[in-house]
């Protein structure tokens, strides 16, 4: 066996430098951040709505985007048009959870899958703008188990 003849010793690695260079140490306090130029600023320099995340309170009756409209499924709208053009009040059964009350669906009976069984939901007014889902509940609560002291011997 040959013993290796090296001869420059390899380099060391240099130190890398800090990611952020606002950073002075074991409990140094960071810089004070500075508002950002094109940030809108309200009152004493705050950001408008700051109060709000993502200002919900102009956002919270858009979910869905007005150009679109409200989604309905195909198949259930066709079957809603068709009661009211003959006029009948039938139960009609949909797996579609999703789909928005709209008001051609006012007092049709609505069976809504929860997954298990269809859930007869009878469609109301005030309803309109809600999705079936909403109406249909997936879980059964049964209530909290009882601790008994009996059972801990």
């Amino acid at each position: 066996m040959r013993p290796s003849t090296n001869p420059t010793p390899l380099p060391l690695p240099l130190p890398c430098p800090p990611r952020w260079t606002g950073v002075v140490g074991r409990g140094g306090a960071p810089p004070p951040q500075l508002p950002h130029p094109n940030q809108p600023q309200g009152p004493k320099g705050h950001r408008k709505g700051a109060g709000t995340p993502f200002n919900t309170r102009e956002r919270r009756f858009m979910s869905r985007s007005l150009k679109k409209g409200p989604f309905v499924a195909d198949h259930l709208l066709k079957k809603v048009e068709h009661l009211n053009r003959q006029g009948e009040k039938r139960v009609v059964v949909t797996w579609s959870r999703a789909s928005m009350i709209v008001p051609i669906m006012i007092g049709h009976t609505i069976a809504v899958h929860n997954g298990r069984e269809h859930i007869p939901v009878f469609v109301t007014e005030q309803m309109v703008g809600h999705k079936l889902g909403e109406f249909s509940p997936t879980r059964t609560f049964r209530g909290h188990v009882k601790t008994d002291k009996r059972s801990r011997r």
